[in-house]
């Protein structure tokens, strides 16, 4: 077909339908208005035909200050033809613009009239989430969206073309990382060295504390770092992630933990340098672990000599997330010794540390004579016999990660199994109570950083998982998880926090309540990639 283009008496392009295209015609945008630059308190929501303002002449709604606000736009959008498209904003002030969940238009600071442009390649006839945020700051304001493709002469977006929608959790996310930069980058200013590690704000609740690269926490700072990298692959991401990450490789020698201070940091160094010296570290921490593993116990012992004159000896729930290290070590080097003692291990751990419903024990003790289990230990749980949810968002994500690492049919019911007991059990907003039993509900402590960790593994469950109906309930709740964690219940945007969640609960016997910690941002991260990767 010869495309055409049609010029209406207006001047503006109209555009003719390629056969079989004839869809009715789209009615505009939901706009949601807001009465500060921060898309916080009170807000208006209107239907708007297109984006083509100068709200000098044409104020935003009633209800909303005329002077100092901030709107976001939500449609679908539809082209006309299978090619790429330039999107065109002008504006004055700040303006963001997402297509498919795509940033391409990103001058978020006060600036006069300016255009601003990105591209990318659509398909006819298909409806693609469009997302446009804006700010005005005092004084002139204006904002406009425009497209060009080969087949369109550069025109205001139409009506036509566009399709008013509700904000989802893809849109959430979209915003969120665009907050996640911000706060990751104020971070450097105040941390200064690469040496340095954000662990939690429980000492000025605007800043950081911090540890040293020996921490158990420390490489979650440069993973975020990665994280960010992953979704916007700008250069300067990638240059301090590394440089963050290097400062830890002299204490890949503990094994305990490697899978939160080694394989979250150095793994995608090792990926995108593609040095040997970094593959090297990786290797060194899978040494490392291999040195606890305790062939008495036939599994991975807990800070082994902690307790020489102990009749029993500890494994927690937590450190199965150092196994995908040793699955990715054993396929690196040709060694199944890793990929036998990490299946093992999770094999006897779930045997006595996951109970008949799906519930988790976060701490096992186990007879060091014999290396049978003993019983159930208490360590951040409010009992021995209760479920701290922390230990299950860890079983979640760990036999998840099992399961797609090794197809092993007993990893899919374990993480099938887990992942239905937290279904079930946490509140409607998917953000557990510090412990599933905690003693006080619904007036205790929340926990963010569970929250993140189970959201990244049901979503990645969601994915892998063969039956349908587990892709759809899995989905739906790492969905209803992240759309709160970005509410302004927990999400820091509208608070004084130097990272991304609040309310987080490390350990409550000990009142490390209520905060940010840099384990649920780097989780939080982690799960916002999977989901905008899902269909």
């Amino acid at each position: 077909m010869q495309r055409q283009r049609i010029t209406g008496g207006s001047g503006h392009i109209l555009e003719p339908l390629e056969p079989r295209q004839h869809f009715a015609a789209g009615t505009g945008l939901a706009g949601t208005y807001y009465n500060n630059t921060n898309f916080t308190g009170k807000s208006v929501t209107r239907f708007d035909a297109r984006i083509y303002y100068d709200f000098t002449k044409s104020p935003p709604p009633a209800g909303v200050t005329p002077s100092t606000y901030s709107v976001r736009w939500n449609a679908s959008i539809r082209p006309a033809f299978s090619e790429t498209y330039t999107f065109y904003t002008k504006s004055d002030e700040g303006i963001r613009v997402w297509v498919n969940h795509k940033l391409l238009i990103d001058n978020w600071k006060p600036h006069a009239l300016t255009e601003n442009s990105g591209s990318i390649a659509l398909s006819a006839g298909q409806k693609y989430d469009l997302q446009v945020e804006y700010f005005n700051n005092t004084g002139p304001a204006a904002a406009q969206l425009w497209w060009s493709s080969p087949s369109v002469a550069k025109s205001v977006v139409p009506t036509s073309r566009l399709f008013p929608r509700k904000s989802n959790v893809k849109d959430q996310i979209d915003h969120a990382f665009t907050f996640a930069e911000a706060q990751v980058t104020k971070a450097f200013a105040q941390v200064g060295k690469t040496s340095v590690d954000p662990y939690d704000n429980a000492t000025t609740p605007t800043a950081w504390t911090t540890t040293g690269p020996d921490a158990w926490t420390s490489g979650f700072f440069p993973g975020a770092m990665w994280q960010i990298y992953s979704h916007n692959t700008k250069k300067s991401w990638r240059l301090n992630a590394t440089a963050w990450t290097r400062p830890i490789g002299p204490f890949a020698k503990n094994g305990d933990d490697i899978g939160f201070r080694i394989w979250s940091s150095f793994f995608p160094t090792a990926s995108s340098t593609r040095r040997s010296s970094d593959k090297q570290v990786l290797i060194a921490a899978a040494n490392a672990k291999l040195a606890n593993w305790n062939p008495q116990l036939g599994m991975f012992e807990t800070a082994p000599g902690s307790s020489t004159t102990s009749s029993t000896v500890q494994v927690v729930i937590d450190q199965a997330m150092d196994m995908e290290l040793l699955w990715w070590t054993s396929k690196e080097t040709g060694n199944n010794d890793y990929r036998d003692k990490a299946e093992a291990h999770l094999l006897k751990l779930a045997r006595n540390q996951i109970r008949s419903d799906g519930s988790v024990m976060q701490l096992g003790l186990y007879f060091r004579s014999t290396g049978l289990f003993s019983g159930p230990g208490n360590k951040q749980g409010a009992a021995a016999t209760s479920t701290w949810s922390r230990g299950q968002a860890w079983a979640i994500h760990a036999y998840t990660t099992a399961y797609q690492q090794t197809s092993n049919p007993a990893f899919l019911n374990l993480a099938r199994k887990v992942a239905n007991y937290w279904v079930s059990n946490v509140p409607a907003d998917g953000v557990p109570y510090w412990d599933f039993n905690a003693p006080g509900i619904p007036n205790t402590y929340r926990d963010t950083s569970a929250a993140a960790v189970a959201a990244s593994g049901l979503t990645l469950l969601s994915q892998i998982a063969p039956n349908s109906s587990d892709k759809d309930v899995f989905k739906t709740t790492a969905a209803v998880t992240l759309s709160s964690l970005l509410s302004r219940t927990y999400f820091a945007e509208d608070a004084a926090s130097p990272g991304l969640l609040l309310h987080g609960a490390h350990w409550v016997a000990k009142k490390q309540v209520d905060r940010t910690l840099i384990y649920g941002d780097y989780y939080l991260l982690q799960a916002m990639n999977r989901y905008l990767a899902t269909v």
